[in-house]
């Protein structure tokens, strides 16, 4: 038997991301980009066009500056003090319990009593305050708080 002879040229193996293959992979991302962003303008141009049915031609146009700075000087009512939420006002209602029997409270000793933070109990007595329900009693550094009355 003949021994077969091969070719023993050296074949330059393809490279597994060859100018070709990146070429089509750039081109493929770039595709999906392309229509990505195209998906993203028309969901954008279709908010806008709902928006624009839903929403008041007012709400719809820029206030101008002077108006907002004349309605910020002019309103002197505190919606903070005035509007609680139920649960707001349930808490009020406790802390107006919690001073009856303590006579005077700082906001770390009602905080410590009710089990939040102090910040939290000095917002309640600041809007009691507002209120008219408590009055803040300074002694030293330490501000107290007592039922009004």
């Amino acid at each position: 038997m003949e021994r077969l002879k091969f070719n023993k040229k050296k074949v330059a193996e393809p490279q597994p991301y060859s100018e070709v293959m990146i070429d089509s992979f750039s081109l493929g991302l770039i595709k999906d980009l392309r229509r990505r962003m195209e998906e993203m303008s028309f969901r954008l141009n279709s908010m806008e066009k709902t928006m624009e049915e839903r929403l008041p031609a007012k709400v719809l146009e820029e206030p101008k500056k002077e108006n907002i700075l004349e309605r910020i000087e002019n309103d002197n009512t505190d919606f903070s003090a005035n509007e609680l939420s139920p649960s707001e006002s349930k808490k009020v209602e406790t802390i107006k319990f919690v001073l009856k029997q303590h006579q005077m409270l700082s906001s770390i000793q009602l905080a410590q009593l009710l089990h939040m933070s102090r910040t939290r109990a000095n917002e309640y007595f600041k809007k009691m305050e507002n209120m008219n329900l408590v009055d803040g009693v300074l002694v030293g550094k330490e501000k107290f708080y007592k039922m009004k009355g």
